[in-house]
């Protein structure tokens, strides 16, 4: 068994700061994990948010309404300093009008490319990341 890396989404623009991002998952082989990178421009008066206290929630669920991982912000950044061994990558700037930027892995076994624990996408007939936003943004 190898491992390859691979892009699911590239970019998705969420117009609604308070909404939830589902992406649809492969139906087909294994993931050991997913790296999660989102981005946000403040507003005019500047931020009042790191990247991290945007995001709300990550899930992945499996058929529908059966959850995989369901971790809240302070879980899943918690979680990533545990598996990095360091904080996770951020731009953090709460000027105004600047862009930031955070990552999070969101792993299915002991680390990327865990030949042990996988998850199996064939074994679910869907399978999607639910990314919850809860953003304030400034005028």
């Amino acid at each position: 068994m190898y491992w390859q890396h691979r892009e699911i989404a590239r970019q998705y623009v969420v117009d609604n700061e308070s909404s939830t991002q589902i992406i649809q998952l492969p139906s087909s082989n294994y993931l050991s994990g997913l790296i999660v990178n989102w981005e946000a421009t403040n507003g005019a008066t500047a931020g009042a948010q790191t990247p991290f206290e945007m995001l709300q929630k990550v899930e992945v669920i499996a058929n529908g309404s059966q959850e995989l991982v369901s971790l809240t912000s302070e879980e899943a950044f918690l979680a990533a300093i545990a598996l990095l061994g360091r904080v996770p990558p951020a731009v953090i700037n709460l000027g105004a009008n600047a862009v930031q930027k955070a990552s999070l892995p969101i792993l299915f076994g002991r680390k990327l490319g865990d030949r042990a624990y996988f998850l199996d996408c064939s074994a679910f007939t869907s399978l999607e990341l639910r990314l919850a936003f809860a953003a304030v943004v400034g005028a």
